[in-house]
């Protein structure tokens, strides 16, 4: 009879044991659908912000492009000064696209989850 009793209680241990591990199981889940939804949402503002910008470089490119052409006497001339301002630009960006780009972004999407880690850290402490 004792041996019937031990055996229930491993039997009761590792039923506890597997519902442990899944509510971990579960936790890690929704911690790691949180993270991915920060960045996401990240990606999304930025884009916006980004499209918008884009937007209105070029409406301000096509008007720079009309007064330069106005101004030199030959609307093509305007078009070519502005295309070379932008293959301009866009070197220098490449060139300094880890420092001006890709680190700062890396660094915002690291703080974001840093930021939520600490308040899921907080909660689970209350």
């Amino acid at each position: 009879m004792p041996g019937i009793k031990l055996f229930e209680k491993l039997e009761d241990f590792g039923n506890q044991f597997i519902t442990l591990i899944n509510s971990h199981l579960k936790y890690y889940k929704i911690t790691a659908y949180e993270q991915v939804m920060t960045v996401v949402s990240i990606l999304i503002s930025k884009t916006i912000i980004l499209f918008t910008g884009v937007l209105a470089s070029l409406f301000a490119s096509v008007w720079l492009a009309f007064f330069i052409g106005e101004l030199l006497g030959k609307l093509s001339l305007g078009f070519l000064a502005v295309s070379a301002v932008y293959i301009l630009a866009g070197f220098i960006i490449h060139r300094n696209r880890h420092a001006w780009i890709i680190d700062p972004f890396i660094a915002e999407i690291s703080k974001a989850i840093e930021k939520q880690e600490i308040l899921e850290n907080d909660e689970g402490s209350e």
